[in-house]
């Protein structure tokens, strides 16, 4: 093998990094020429800003009185259920952030049942779970850190799906802002 390093002039040898680093060089100024002229927009308000971007914030919850379990209002989830699944009239509401606030009862045949406060957001179709209730104390016991869920068809979410797609909302948006609305909804879609 040839050794073409000892027969080139020491000048040429440094030649090739000198042209290296001048080629990267050239760039440099390119690349921050480049980012001056794409600034980030910057929005001082949100009136200028459209609604698909604006950030959005949940509002406060607040529990709800726990549910009277005789004047419940039963909605239709599957013909192969063997739950019965209602909605507490009292505690529907619909808050600023445009999310569905609600106490879920999930019965069985036997009797024994679960109690959930809940909100559902139509807009990215999730549901959390802020409290769930206890039927020997009737009382609220808070969810610690609650988590928004995604809504599926099938399984436990089921009657999630059923609300978001059959009674509180439609095609993504609140199906309306008035919870008397969606409690009629609720009683004339059974």
């Amino acid at each position: 093998m040839v050794d073409f390093s000892k027969r080139a002039h020491p000048d040429i040898r440094i030649g090739w990094s000198a042209v290296l680093l001048c080629g990267l060089l050239s760039l440099t100024p390119m690349t921050a020429t480049h980012a001056q002229n794409k600034k980030a927009e910057v929005h001082y308000d949100n009136e200028n800003i459209p609604d698909e971007e604006k950030t959005w914030q949940e509002g406060e919850t607040q529990l709800p009185a726990y549910p009277d379990l005789t004047a419940t209002k039963s909605f239709f989830v599957s013909p192969t259920t063997v739950l019965d699944f209602s909605i507490d009239p009292a505690s529907i509401s619909v808050g600023k952030d445009e999310m569905i606030r609600y106490t879920l009862i999930v019965k069985s045949r036997s009797g024994a049942a679960n109690l959930s406060f809940e909100g559902l957001r139509c807009a990215t179709a999730e549901y959390k779970v802020y409290a769930y209730g206890n039927l020997h104390t009737s009382a609220w016991s808070a969810v610690r850190d609650p988590q928004w869920k995604e809504i599926h068809e099938t399984g436990p979410n089921r009657p999630h799906a059923v609300l978001l797609k059959e009674y509180f909302c439609d095609q993504g948006a609140l199906a309306s802002k008035d919870p008397r609305q969606l409690l009629k909804r609720l009683s004339t879609r059974f």
